[in-house]
């Protein structure tokens, strides 16, 4: 896909992440930042249990 889309040039610039790994790395932002309204983490938390969490099972 990354050869049909993106120029050649470009494609040690893609990095290629999972579901798994944007929630995970946006919980640490998260966490990690103290005007988060709350309700933003209300919709990345309900976002990997409907999408990641029960993709597994």
């Amino acid at each position: 896909m990354v050869d049909n889309v993106i120029v050649p040039s470009l494609h040690n610039k893609v990095r290629m992440i999972t579901w798994e790994t944007l929630l995970e790395e946006m919980a640490a932002l998260l966490q990690n930042t103290s005007k988060v309204p709350d309700r933003l983490v209300e919709h990345y938390e309900k976002f990997g249990e409907k999408y990641v969490l029960t993709s597994k099972n």
